[in-house]
């Protein structure tokens, strides 16, 4: 009972948090010419920056370069997998903490910027024993890029003013982040309706 009660309290903490923030709406059109995504923690593989970027191109690129360009950076900040003895003792999940921040690209100017929390949801379900196998058998590479996924139709969806963003599930085959200066981006979005998730102060 005790664990089920600490885990309740840390699923409303996350939904407290969600949505306190507005999504970012500029005047005029835009457009982005640049996405970069880093990784300042030592948690996680290099890997699930590439990841991030490639799903925020499917979100974010592919619109008409029209108005300002801007600048979309992520910089990913934590990685935590499910941890066995916290699941025992009062519950844990995979979850991912990133910054983002939208600057025009002719002046530098940072106009934007929001911290997210991105969770994989479904490793919250089971915890106690049945938790220390879940957190033991899973596959780290496969929740890197499901959480990589969910950042990026969060940040994606408050990027574009609000917008509801659902990106197909997709293996990744890019792990190597371009130069900087790359071509501007042209890949289309998913039409998809379903909500994305909300951003946490």
């Amino acid at each position: 009972m005790r664990t089920h009660t600490t885990l309740g309290a840390i699923f409303l903490s996350l939904l407290l948090l969600a949505g306190c923030q507005s999504a970012y709406k500029p005047d005029g059109d835009y457009y982005f010419s640049t996405v970069e995504v880093a990784k300042t923690t030592a948690n996680g593989s290099p890997a699930i920056a590439a990841m991030t970027r490639d799903d925020l191109l499917r979100a974010v690129g592919g619109r008409p370069e029209q108005g300002a360009p801007k600048r979309l950076d992520v910089t990913i900040t934590d990685v935590h997998f499910k941890n066995p003895v916290l699941s025992l003792i009062v519950g844990d999940g995979n979850r991912m903490a990133s910054t983002a921040s939208i600057r025009d690209a002719a002046t530098g100017k940072t106009e934007w910027e929001q911290k997210f929390v991105t969770t994989d949801k479904t490793s919250y379900i089971l915890n106690g024993v049945a938790g220390i196998a879940v957190s033991a058998l899973q596959n780290k590479r496969n929740v890197e890029a499901k959480m990589a996924r969910g950042a990026a139709e969060q940040i994606g969806g408050k990027a574009l003013g609000g917008k509801s963003v659902r990106l197909a599930d997709t293996k990744p085959v890019n792990t190597t982040l371009p130069s900087e200066g790359s071509s501007p981006l042209r890949r289309p979005t998913d039409d998809a309706p379903d909500a994305a998730g909300d951003p946490v102060s």
